[in-house]
């Protein structure tokens, strides 16, 4: 297991540290502390590019790939935006960037395809935990917009950081450049189309907050990856 690289001991940081003074102190030379910034938000991120992504492979990937980006970009960080809302943006590019190559190496690989079409395998729920994992992943499904009533990936956006997330409507919009009104029609509207999925287990919010977990293995994980690949690109 990874172990952090934030020294327990270090009396500076204990208490919430605002995002902008670990920026300025990442910035002046204490690196070790990217790492708070990335444990903050590993999984408002993940979730964000999920929802772009066909699985959690990619989802990861592209987390790592948005780390060094807002690595990369960090001395740009103006402040204007929070820091949430500003790494969120990037890492809606990077999603999207992986995206528009997925497409394009299923497009080449096409004639390789021997099925396109996954199987599923229906199992009989034997206890509680069961059958609430198997809601949980039809709402990830519809999320991902593969059934019928999947969703819009405009709406997919704005269900994850709103309702999953929890940032508010002021945060959403600008993040996504919209105005609260359009952020509110567009939560209203996602969650109608998964209203059938909701009122299946007899749940709301509470539920979606289980859909594509982030557990801390794959937070470390991350987090590894992301400084070893830092050493590399010498950030």
């Amino acid at each position: 297991m990874a172990h952090s690289l934030v020294d327990p001991s270090d009396h500076s940081m204990r208490g919430f540290v605002p995002d902008e003074q670990v920026v300025d102190r990442v910035l002046a030379g204490e690196r070790e502390l990217f790492e708070l910034l990335m444990r903050r938000y590993n999984r408002q991120l993940f979730r964000t590019v999920r929802v772009l992504l066909r699985d959690d492979d990619s989802a990861e990937e592209a987390l790592q790939q948005t780390w060094i980006a807002v690595w990369q970009g960090l001395a740009g960080f103006a402040g204007h935006a929070t820091f949430s809302t500003w790494a969120t943006r990037i890492a809606l590019r990077t999603a999207a960037h992986a995206t528009y190559r997925e497409q394009r190496i299923s497009e080449v690989a096409l004639d390789l395809r021997t099925d396109s079409s996954p199987s599923v395998r229906h199992v009989e729920p034997v206890d509680e935990y069961v059958a609430r994992r198997a809601v949980v992943e039809r709402i990830e499904r519809a999320i991902q917009g593969l059934p019928i009533q999947g969703l819009p990936e405009a709406y997919r956006v704005v269900l994850i950081l709103r309702a999953v997330e929890g940032l508010s409507t002021a945060d959403v919009a600008d993040t996504l450049d919209l105005d609260d009104g359009a952020v509110k029609v567009r939560l209203h509207r996602a969650r109608e189309r998964l209203e059938r999925d909701l009122r299946a287990c007899g749940a709301g919010d509470e539920l979606l907050a289980e859909v594509w977990a982030f557990d801390g293995l794959r937070c470390d994980r991350v987090v590894a990856r992301v400084f070893e690949r830092a050493r590399e690109e010498g950030l």
